[in-house]
């Protein structure tokens, strides 16, 4: 279950930096919406990869 929702979490993010890419199609803006989802991601598996509580881990995904 825990893990279903961490997939569900990491869907979310890549949804909203989609949202993002949206808003910056442009030539030179794709390469900085790449890296800023690459970054997300990066911060996700990060995180999964802790012992967090889901306060915690909740606040650093939205704030990140």
């Amino acid at each position: 279950m825990k893990y279903l929702l961490e997939n569900a979490l990491f869907l979310m993010a890549v949804a909203q930096t989609m949202v993002t890419a949206q808003i910056f199609i442009r030539k030179r803006y794709i390469l900085v919406t790449l890296i800023f989802a690459i970054r997300k991601a990066f911060t996700f598996i990060v995180l999964s990869t802790r012992k967090l509580n889901w306060n915690q881990f909740l606040t650093i995904i939205k704030y990140n």
